[in-house]
């Protein structure tokens, strides 16, 4: 069956897009405020954005919804330290972070496991893309994350499965039969 996009589709994915943003920033910033120590907002960030994220791809189910939200999420985050040092290259990593959300969902056909793997490989790979991102530039503090990420990638990898357990979760047990969701989801 062919999946036609509607322009309601593509709006929503830009609300979900600004969502996921504003909420991954404020969390983050509020983290990191109150330990003082940078980086761990993104701890958070991940469960979240991957929370939100399976949300809205259960809410419109179609293959690229992940992918055009990850894009808009990561260019609104161009100028801030939401998904690695600022930079004009974050739509990138926003693109093949939500390919890889979007294909393994496809390819499993939809399914919460989907989407549960789908969110743990994106979390994972998050991280490596935002590594190498900082390598290739010569960031500092990449010496310094390289030990680490043999403890933290497989760290992402579970908090990106539960954020996607639990957005699949919230939307089964809450949200699909809610009017307003069944409006959006009607086609």
């Amino acid at each position: 069956m062919k999946e036609y996009w509607q322009l309601r589709d593509f709006i929503f994915a830009g609300i979900a897009g600004a969502l996921i943003f504003a909420i991954v920033f404020l969390l983050g910033s509020g983290i990191i405020l109150a330990t003082g120590i940078p980086a761990t907002g993104g701890i958070v960030n991940i469960f979240a954005a991957v929370l939100l994220m399976s949300i809205a791809v259960r809410i419109v189910p179609k293959y690229g919804f992940a992918t055009l939200t990850m894009a808009i999420t990561f260019s609104i985050a161009i100028p801030t330290i939401i998904g690695g040092p600022p930079g004009a290259y974050k739509p990138i990593i926003g693109i093949l972070l939500g390919l890889t959300f979007d294909s393994i969902v496809l390819i499993m056909k939809r399914t919460t496991t989907s989407h549960i793997i789908g969110g743990a490989l994106a979390s994972a790979m998050s991280l490596t893309v935002i590594f190498f991102t900082m390598q290739i530039l010569g960031l500092p503090g990449v010496d310094k994350l390289q030990p680490l990420l043999k403890f933290l990638i497989p760290f992402q990898a579970l908090n990106g499965a539960l954020g996607a357990w639990a957005g699949n979760t919230i939307f089964k047990k809450r949200l699909q039969n809610l009017p307003a969701v069944k409006r959006l989801m009607n086609t």
